[in-house]
């Protein structure tokens, strides 16, 4: 019966802990802090850069989590690749493609993750140009193929250590390297001394950027001494082929943005890589496909985000402590709860219209108004501006204001040996990219009659063209001087390709598909709301969505709760894009998430 009685109480003592084990469990508990939770909206530039500084600013005792949310299915946003004849052997870039070594995270990045950079340096086309500007009548500016000093190739970098532009344009080109160095000095300021900022429109004042920002770029360049001459040819060519803007358009800042392409570079893969590692650094847990359509946040400070993933039902995933918006408001569909006092204002986006595609052929230069036999003098990348006397005020955006030429900018980006190129990128090594085979899946057999311009064996080149409006098969058509080849089905066939310098599309617009493969084995067309567009202000939009200039956080009456419980709002809920209207690049996206990471941690660690 002892026996029994002591066998019991075992049995007791294991089951139920005594009072004094108890209460030691619930001291451990209450000394083991739960984790600060921090939910980021978009994983591009901005929320990868948000969660990558999180990590790294940290040094607080409290563990800290974050969850990314991305409504489409890859990390980098706006930085994205697909593989040119559907071959991994072949990423291109399909959107933001170079940063510049004054872009010091991103730079500072590539070196830390090991992520090589590369130029566009592969077998040549056979032009005499890397680069030519061109009105729609004349190329008024080129770059030699065989000038070293012309820094990345199919950009303006290192313009101004050429002779001829002193030739050409007299004193304009140093007198922009003086008042862009000093603009760029400026900028500079708000990584080190005036770091971090609460207040985009206060820290500009601070490094004495509004009067930059505030006026537009012709404007800045006049006062500064620049040759009308070297605006529109040189530096207007740099706005449109950027983003996709005439000068006019423009305000100061984002003109020298443009033209600071010193060290320019991409990483070798693929640029989307670099915010690929720094999700991966910041250790957070990432819903791929996730659309957010709420965010609602409690008195007491926890948050809630809802979003549908793969059409499925509602997904609500509660506790957050920080919430950061990482995408642009007026384009997410995003309700916020409750509704703050201020939200961010309506964007207009620029709707670029991006064309790549392949092709064993060389443009016809009866496009660009030269002779049949100057195939050499067309450049491997085309940047347009508009004509002389033309007033740029008067032709609006868009399709509009691109003028005669009806394209921004024409690219060749690499050549490439499909049978024969053994090359494989480190993304694709290390997993990145899926790799399911090293020989493309497109037929190659390119054979056709002999004909002007085309390349031998399978050699094909690869093009990105950026433009207002889709493109047609009638318009690369008369671009490449296909109009009588005999691969082209009769609807497309003519007598003879345009050879006026208006190359709008005639009444039939048929799609690109519709070229034989002979002409373009590959293409892929993408439209994005790429930038905005960069108008002078001085006014900029605020980080903090509940705590902005002004503005109230939510009170009683439109949050049914207490007014005391109104602070509780503040630094609950930020936002990045603000920074976009100040200057729009992979580097100002990530300096805004690398700002706010800072300010989240100062508040956690109670430095604000």
């Amino acid at each position: 019966m002892w026996h029994m009685l002591g066998f019991l109480l075992g049995l007791l003592v294991l089951c139920c802990p005594t009072t004094a084990n108890a209460e030691q469990t619930v001291l451990d508990s209450a000394q083991s802090p739960q984790p600060y939770r921090i939910a980021i909206i978009g994983a591009g530039a901005a929320g990868s850069s948000t969660a990558y500084h999180i990590r790294k600013f940290a040094q607080h005792d409290v563990p800290i989590n974050i969850t990314i949310f991305e409504a489409e299915n890859h990390i980098g946003g706006r930085t994205t690749t697909i593989n040119a004849l559907n071959d991994p052997r072949y990423p291109v870039e399909l959107g933001a493609s170079i940063f510049v070594e004054i872009n010091q995270i991103l730079y500072n990045a590539t070196r830390e993750f090991g992520l090589s950079a590369t130029s566009r340096e592969d077998e040549g086309t056979g032009s005499a140009y890397d680069l030519g500007v061109w009105d729609g009548a004349n190329f008024v500016f080129t770059l030699s193929n065989d000038d070293e000093r012309s820094g990345l190739k199919g950009t303006l970098d290192g313009w101004w250590n050429i002779a001829k532009i002193i030739w050409r344009y007299g004193l304009s080109a140093f007198r922009l390297q003086s008042i862009r160095n000093s603009v760029i000095g400026r900028f500079l300021r708000m990584y080190d001394d005036a770091f971090p900022f609460q207040d985009l429109g206060e820290v500009l004042r601070e490094v004495d950027l509004l009067p930059v920002t505030g006026q537009t770029g012709p404007e800045l360049l006049k006062a500064a001494g620049v040759g009308e001459r070297f605006s529109r040819e040189v530096i207007q060519a740099s706005s449109r082929v950027n983003y996709a803007q005439n000068l006019a358009d423009f305000h100061g800042l984002e003109t020298m943005v443009c033209m600071s392409t010193e060290g320019g570079m991409s990483v070798d893969g693929g640029n989307w890589r670099i915010f690929d590692r720094m999700v991966k650094e910041a250790e957070a847990g990432i819903h791929l496909g996730a659309k957010v359509h709420r965010v609602e946040t409690l008195p007491n400070g926890k948050s809630t985000i809802s979003y549908n993933k793969s059409n499925a039902h509602q997904i609500d995933e509660s506790g957050f402590d920080v919430v950061v918006l990482a995408a642009p408001y007026n384009s997410s569909w995003l309700t916020l709860s409750p509704s703050p006092s201020w939200k961010p204002g309506k964007v207009d986006y620029v709707s670029l219209h991006v064309t790549l595609f392949t092709s064993p052929f060389r443009p016809d230069p009866a496009f660009f108004g030269l002779k049949s036999d100057q195939d050499h003098l067309v450049p491997d990348t085309i940047l347009t501006t508009l004509p002389p006397d033309t007033d740029p005020d008067s032709l609006g955006r868009g399709v509009h204001g691109v003028g005669p030429t009806t394209f921004w900018s024409l690219s060749t980006l690499r050549t490439i040996n499909p049978t024969t190129d053994t090359y494989i990128p480190p993304s694709v090594l290390s997993g990145h990219i899926p790799a399911e085979n090293l020989i493309s899946p497109t037929n190659n057999n390119l054979t056709s009659p002999i004909w002007p311009r085309r390349a031998p064996n399978d050699k094909q080149y690869v093009y990105k063209i950026f433009s207002p409006a889709p493109l047609t098969a009638e318009y690369l058509i008369d671009l490449f001087g296909w109009c009588t080849h005999p691969s082209l089905p009769e609807l497309l066939r003519r007598d003879d390709c345009t050879t006026t310098t208006n190359h709008h599309n005639t009444s039939k617009h048929h799609s690109i598909s519709t070229i034989p493969h002979a002409l373009l084995p590959w293409h892929h067309e993408k439209q994005w709301n790429s930038y905005p567009y960069m108008t002078p202000r001085t006014d900029f939009e605020c980080f903090d969505i509940y705590s902005c200039k002004n503005y109230t956080a939510p009170n009683a009456t439109d949050s049914g709760h207490d007014k005391a419980a109104a602070t509780a709002w503040k630094g609950k809920l930020y936002y990045t894009s603000p920074m976009e209207a100040f200057i729009s690049a992979m580097e100002a996206s990530a300096l805004s998430g690398r700002n706010i990471a800072r300010l989240i941690v100062d508040r956690l660690e109670g430095r604000n």
